[in-house]
């Protein structure tokens, strides 16, 4: 099971949980909880937790106000049917209240019609696992560790808050190969600035209901995209430009760390540009653009070296999406702003108010310290990787004992042979 909030506040919130300092009794354990009646999840209530619930509730009023003004499904009886004119259902996962965001989704390039989005309730959640709707300990602290990595990184995501685990056995085929095991389960507390994402808007553009749709974005270009005048009418384009050179830079930057993120369906790229959906994810270790973390995805559809190729694929569906609402000249704007995607991945820093955008040859020029513009750069960086390739070296080491030769040793080029393997080390 994992739990989300969302609000502009979580960043000020994730400031407030800081670690504490030595000597404070933070994390003693002060008294155990059932979750729920004839529940056997215990929840072992720390000072940490007891913080965290009274800070929790100031964003919960927040995301509850700037979410008003949207739709909620009327039906509340909890069967399957198609909803319509909504962008939230409610559901009652004891003991929770939520609010699930509706998405239609194209998965592994097909399309996978309207879903519930498991990973994006507004206060509780619960991961459809096999229909079970629980998470593992093991997935658990994986999610947990994965985002906050990526988090001091420097690469933007949603985070971690907490992990609880609980004494609920949970059966998983983990690998998929018949394998089924008993492990114990767990929920994770996510936290982001907005859940909303390309499907969030499919959906609503495939059932015509475009005034929903209209209300939806401009609810988000207000809150998350404060550059962009909302009664603009060219809002919508530049709202697809920014979120095209965001996720150009995303991309860019999972690259530069050897991050797959492993299941890039239109229902896991943020509207945002965050990382978010922390599942079948992956680091890759010895360099292999074929490296694909997921274990069911036979077509390697989301290797490594496809992720800026899917990129654009998910860009284009969300300028469908955007098309019922753009005039003839805006649409081909639009269009001519998709095909600058490559150029701006590759090539191009991209100046906005705030960060600064750095292209996928940028990041790799940094990693090796070159310094001013060269048309080489690109054949040097290509051939780099191709080497490591070819010699199955280690993505991070590589860059790491390159790092190492001093500035002499260039100069008189005695560069001496290094190994570029993690075996090597051991």
């Amino acid at each position: 099971m994992r739990a989300n909030l969302s609000s502009g506040l979580c960043q000020d919130v994730m400031k407030q949980m800081s670690p504490p300092r030595l000597g404070e009794h933070f994390y003693k354990p002060v008294q155990e909880e059932k979750l729920f009646p004839g529940s056997k999840a215990v929840i072992k209530k720390t000072l940490r937790t007891q913080y965290a619930k009274t800070l929790c509730s100031s964003i919960i009023d927040h995301l509850v106000n700037a979410a008003a003004t949207l739709p909620i499904d009327s039906i509340q009886e909890n069967y399957v049917r198609e909803v319509q004119n909504s962008i939230f259902s409610i559901v009652y996962p004891t003991p929770f209240k939520s609010r699930v965001v509706l998405v239609v989704v194209s998965q592994f390039g097909s399309w996978a019609g309207q879903l519930g989005d498991g990973r994006a309730h507004l206060i509780g959640v619960y991961t459809n696992r096999n229909g079970d709707g629980r998470a593992v300990l093991h997935s658990s602290v994986r999610e947990f560790l994965g985002s906050e990595a990526m988090h001091f990184l420097g690469i933007p995501t949603s985070r971690a808050a907490s992990l609880v685990v609980s004494d609920d056995e949970v059966w998983r085929d983990r690998f998929y190969d018949g394998n089924i095991k008993k492990e114990r389960g767990a929920v994770v507390l996510r936290v982001a600035t907005s859940w909303f994402r390309i499907g969030s808007l499919e959906i609503l553009a495939l059932a015509r209901e475009l005034d929903l749709l209209r209300t939806l974005l401009d609810l988000v270009i207000s809150e998350h995209f404060p550059s962009i005048n909302v009664n603009d009418s060219n809002r919508y384009l530049a709202f697809f430009s920014k979120v095209v050179s965001e996720t150009a830079h995303l991309i860019a930057l999972w690259m530069s760390v050897g991050f797959a993120h492993g299941v890039c369906n239109t229902d896991n790229f943020s509207l945002l540009s965050i990382t978010i959906d922390y599942g079948p994810f992956g680091f890759m270790d010895s360099y292999d653009p074929d490296f694909v973390p997921n274990t069911s995805d036979d077509e390697r559809r989301y290797k490594i070296g496809n992720q800026a190729n899917v990129g654009m694929f998910n860009l284009n569906k969300l300028v469908q999406a955007l098309n019922p609402l753009l005039d003839p000249r805006q649409k081909q704007l639009a269009s001519q702003i998709l095909e600058g995607y490559p150029e701006q991945y590759y090539k191009q820093y991209v100046i906005v108010p705030a960060p600064l955008l750095i292209s996928f040859t940028e990041l790799f020029k940094a990693k090796l310290g070159l310094l001013g513009d060269s048309e080489e750069d690109g054949y040097l960086i290509a051939f780099l990787l191709k080497l490591m390739e070819d010699t199955k070296a280690d993505f991070t080491m590589t860059f790491r004992q390159l790092s190492e030769v001093s500035q002499d040793q260039l100069k008189e080029l005695s560069i001496p042979q290094i190994e570029l393997s993690m075996e090597d080390l051991n």
